[in-house]
Formats: C-alpha cells, sequence, structure tokens
C-alpha cells in the first residue's frame, strides 16, 4: 500500500470511529468466533480504550515486485469488529495450528479450556496470540507487533 493511500485509510478510520490511533499492526491471519478463519490478515488498531479490527479487500497481491491481480472463487464478506481493553482477561501465545483448530473443537466440545503453548512449542512452532475477553470468547491474532499485551 503506498503511503498516501495508507495516510488516507487512517484518517478515515479516526474519522469513522472518532478518534485518534494510538496503536496498530497487521496480523497475518486471525480466528474469530462463528467465522471462517482469515488467513489473508486483517488491520488491528487501538483508539481510546477499545481495539478495533477489519479486512479489506485485496484485488492485487504483489510478489517479489510482481504484481498479479486475484482471482477469487468466493466473494469478498467484510469481516470488522471490536473490544474493550476492559474486557480482555489475558493475552497469551498458543500454536497456530491449534488456534487454527480451537473453534471448532469449542463448539462441538472438545475443547474445555484454552491452554497457553509450552516453551517448546514457542520455540519450534508458528505461535499466534490468544485473547482470551472476559465474556468466555478468544480471538486469534497473529501480529507483526504484538500491541495487545
Amino acid at each position: 500500500m503506498e503511503e498516501k493511500q495508507t495516510v488516507g485509510l487512517l484518517k478515515d478510520l479516526e474519522e469513522r470511529y472518532n478518534g485518534k490511533i494510538t496503536d496498530r499492526t497487521f496480523a497475518l491471519s486471525c480466528y474469530l468466533p462463528s467465522k471462517k478463519p482469515l488467513e489473508h490478515g486483517i488491520f488491528l488498531f487501538k483508539i481510546g480504550d477499545t481495539y478495533y479490527y477489519e479486512d479489506f479487500e485485496k484485488e492485487e497481491m504483489n510478489l517479489l515486485g510482481f504484481t498479479i491481480k486475484r482471482k477469487s472463487s468466493e466473494p469478498f464478506v467484510k469481516t470488522s469488529g471490536s473490544f474493550k481493553e476492559s474486557d480482555i482477561k489475558r493475552v497469551f501465545k498458543v500454536s497456530r495450528a491449534y488456534a487454527r483448530s480451537y473453534h471448532f473443537k469449542a463448539q462441538t466440545g472438545d475443547i474445555k479450556a484454552i491452554r497457553e503453548a509450552s516453551r517448546f512449542v514457542k520455540m519450534f512452532r508458528e505461535c499466534t496470540y490468544a485473547v482470551e475477553l472476559q465474556d468466555g470468547n478468544v480471538l486469534f491474532f497473529e501480529m507483526i507487533n504484538n500491541i495487545l499485551a
């Protein structure tokens, strides 16, 4: 994304959510309750005491300097949401594979409680951040910069 587009996007978000973005990052993947895994990325940012996340339709992809048009068989469906800082119970790392399957397994009753990744897993497997909320929901973000903990 060009710098002018980025500045325009940030200003648009600040106007839409009525506040100044104080922290932001890009999540390479995101796993949310009742949603399909988002493995194309999502923008995560903070305004005031609220964290917001939303994805954007990507028409083109840049690969090694070559622009490639995306051919998607599914129409784009925007995903967005938010949660208050005070709603966060804890933030910790889990393996990406665990995060990917967590919501499905939780719905079928195969998972009773979420567990943090061991040191071994953190060292040798791809990990993502689990954001456990006070209401019991768990959101997973593979953040470039951890802005939640």
